[in-house]
């Protein structure tokens, strides 16, 4: 609690002392009073704080799921939504569930009980059921609450400016879909190249075919996610000379969905890459504006050397990137 609510707190507490005394009552019951005062202004001052954290509109950096995931399900289900609408959609989506695709509702309401919603739009098993489509039914999968999204075929006036508890938010305008069923399978291509598939739970897939790698290096896991990548390349820190010299572009440019590579004893956040050896990793996510990459790795070093193991680093103009081509 900041500084404005424990004044207020302490201004709070004195009054409530101040008119037990005055009534007369005992000394026990004041104290219980002060207490009481007390918790009541700490919870209504962190039920305010937390409201504004989940009004926050960068949902690129806040969420725990790929934005650009709106567009790839809307073009996917030929829809063709406004930048404002999606922009108004991720709103919805923090307001919904802070942008965490497993996260299982938490208040009590007419749904506790067994029919809790959940996921990022925070659906029933009903009602994404209903709207479900053929192939993408996990309703804690972030792609397939947002093809459900879009198979509403109310879609363009399901979501809007609402008051809610005294409190105006971008959100359901009727506590959930209203319209029927656009189509029972997905109609348009669903391109996930280039996003952050470590999110979209039953996405994450290694390509193993063809791997000349030994299983458990980090070479191996590099080859195995990208599926792009070139056997032969050497060790790690090898690759981007191997890859300029088979075509690919190599720079020092960092995206998602390419492979970045450590030079031999370069920094990987808190720790070294092999002084001999270097290390390569796939990026899974670039985050422009807070200049991050989220990547997933393999390797001898860490608990699970198939991978995936997850790390954010910073300073991400100092590597070396390999794109596909």
């Amino acid at each position: 609690m900041d500084s404005r609510h424990e004044k207020q707190a302490l201004k709070n507490a004195l009054f409530v002392r101040k008119l037990i005394a005055w009534a007369g009552l005992p000394a026990l019951l004041t104290a219980i009073g002060v207490v009481l005062v007390a918790v009541f202004t700490v919870g209504i001052a962190a039920m305010f704080l937390s409201q504004s954290s989940t009004d926050s509109s960068d949902v690129a950096t806040n969420g725990e799921y790929d934005p650009q995931l709106v567009r790839i399900a809307a073009t996917a289900m030929n829809a063709d939504p406004s930048d404002d609408f999606i922009k108004n959609l991720e709103a919805v989506i923090q307001n919904e569930s802070g942008g965490n695709a497993a996260v299982i509702q938490q208040v009590q309401d007419i749904n506790s009980g067994g029919n809790e919603a959940a996921g990022l739009l925070q659906y029933t098993a009903g009602t994404f059921a209903y709207y479900a489509l053929e192939g993408h039914t996990n309703r804690l999968n972030a792609l397939d609450q947002l093809l459900a999204f879009f198979n509403n075929s109310d879609w363009e006036s399901s979501i809007g400016w609402t008051t809610i508890m005294g409190t105006k938010k971008m959100e359901w305008l009727h506590s959930g879909p209203q319209g029927s069923p656009r189509f029972k399978s997905v109609p348009g291509k669903i391109d996930l190249n280039g996003i952050d598939q470590s999110e979209l739970t039953g996405q994450y897939k290694l390509n193993t075919t063809g791997n000349t790698y030994p299983k458990g290096q980090c070479t191996w896991f590099a080859k195995a996610r990208s599926g792009w990548s070139g056997n032969g390349w050497g060790n790690g820190c090898q690759w981007g000379m191997s890859a300029a010299a088979a075509g690919f572009t190599v720079n020092h440019t960092p995206a998602a969905g390419t492979i970045v590579v450590f030079a031999a004893g370069q920094m990987v956040g808190t720790w070294r890459a092999d002084p001999q050896y270097g290390h390569v990793a796939y990026v899974e996510a670039y985050n422009r504006s807070a200049g991050t990459i989220k990547i997933s790795q393999g390797g001898t070093g860490f608990s699970s050397s198939t991978g995936p193991n997850y790390q954010t680093l910073s300073n991400v103009s100092s590597f070396v990137y390999i794109h596909k081509k």
